[in-house]
């Protein structure tokens, strides 16, 4: 019951004409994968179509709805079912690839949150997708460690 009524309200939220409203919406729906692990196959729907719309904020200079959206997805997709993460892998690296394409510090870090949470369900195609466009990124050397790992 509660959480029916913080779900419609961050999701009304989502549509706020101001950013910091919007970005702070965007982190409370990737949170309930924290706070309620449980909900989130309930409200897979709703909190995946949220992180896809926060990732393709337009009026988001700094990028902070940008990379909330990415973090949050990144809880999301720890607790959603297999078969819903291998139906959606695609699409999902299709999203985030602008954002390895350009990347800076704090969004390859929070990029790489998705490998260790669809790898568990995808094997090893995540790797296959992501390695084209890492390939494509010019990185300083302190990250070679993180890029090891894909």
């Amino acid at each position: 019951m509660m959480m029916d009524v913080l779900m419609n309200n961050m999701m009304e939220r989502i549509s706020d004409p101001c950013c910091t409203v919007r970005m702070l919406a965007v982190r409370g729906l990737g949170n309930i994968a924290v706070g309620s692990p449980e909900k989130v196959n309930k409200y897979a729907k709703e909190l995946l179509a949220a992180m896809s719309s926060g990732m393709e904020e337009k009026d988001d200079p700094g990028k902070h709805i940008t990379l909330e959206a990415m973090s949050g997805l990144s809880k999301v997709l720890l607790y959603l079912d297999k078969k819903n993460v291998q139906l959606l892998v695609v699409y999902i690296f299709m999203k985030i690839k602008p954002f390895l394409e350009s990347v800076s510090r704090d969004t390859l870090l929070c990029c790489h949150g998705y490998h260790p949470a669809a790898a568990h369900c995808c094997h090893g195609r995540v790797t296959t997708l992501l390695q084209p466009t890492v390939v494509m990124v010019e990185l300083p050397p302190c990250f070679s460690p993180l890029l090891a790992c894909l």
